[in-house]
């Protein structure tokens, strides 16, 4: 199985990435650096941000779900790969990796080319 928390990471770097660089333009609007022409509404980063959100929640967002990815991590033991968080009290094995909590993160991400089905629950 292909490593579901890189390409989790890739996809959280590339919403990062936008939202950043939408902070970047507002902040030259606000600060006097041109008017509204300097932001560029109609470029293909704006009008894919603007469907995920003001660039402050992102990144919060996508801090959150890397603090997620380093709790869900894979853990090998006994030949297995598991997770070893998704375990209830009362089972005596981990959930076999990608558990889960890492494959809903990805579902998110189902449209894009590097997705595999395999990860969907």
């Amino acid at each position: 199985m292909s490593d579901i928390a890189a390409f989790l990471l890739a996809r959280y770097e590339a919403d990062a990435r936008i939202a950043r660089k939408t902070l970047h333009e507002v902040a030259l609007r606000r600060e006097g650096y041109g008017g509204w022409e300097s932001v560029d509404f109609n470029s293909p980063q704006a009008a894919d941000h603007g469907q995920r959100w003001k660039p402050e929640r992102v990144l919060r967002d996508i801090e959150a779900k890397r603090k997620l990815l380093e709790v869900h991590h894979m853990e090998r033991a006994g030949g297995y790969e598991d997770c070893w968080v998704c375990k209830t009290p009362y089972e005596y094995e981990a959930e076999s990796y990608p558990c889960d909590t890492l494959r809903i993160l990805a579902e998110v991400y189902d449209q894009h080319a590097d997705y595999l089905e395999e990860w969907r629950l």
